[in-house]
């Protein structure tokens, strides 16, 4: 399963996530709207799922972490960065606010932030 919740997100998740992440950070292909856009639903449609996943249980696979949870977690994180950029307001990406669009994984989001040392993983240049 926590196989099976990786190959999904590298599928699905990785390659749709690069087409919104890359022109918002680097500014090249913003003019892309229509790909940006088809791109952003795939991705409402992922974390649909990843949310109903997280409905029943605090962790994308069992009821501990498990890789599935360290590799996907930080793809969640450089979306929810890149959404929040000035440069995503014109796609309407409808993903923030997180808590409102997609609420168990915006508490799963809190549940790893809150494990011991996350502090120390958390990249010093996104924290400006």
């Amino acid at each position: 399963m926590i196989w099976r919740a990786l190959a999904e997100c590298e599928f699905y998740f990785v390659s749709a996530g690069d087409k919104v992440v890359r022109p918002i950070f680097f500014g090249k292909g913003l003019d892309k709207v229509e790909e940006i856009q088809q791109a952003a639903q795939t991705l409402r449609h992922e974390l649909k799922m990843i949310d109903q996943r997280l409905a029943g249980s605090s962790w994308l696979v069992g009821d501990k972490i498990s890789a599935a949870d360290i590799g996907i977690f930080p793809l969640v994180q450089l979306l929810l960065r890149a959404a929040s950029k000035e440069a995503a307001q014109p796609f309407n990406l409808g993903l923030l606010p997180l808590g409102q669009t997609f609420p168990n994984v915006a508490r799963w989001v809190q549940r790893i932030e809150a494990l011991p040392n996350y502090q120390r993983t958390y990249p010093p240049h996104w924290r400006q």
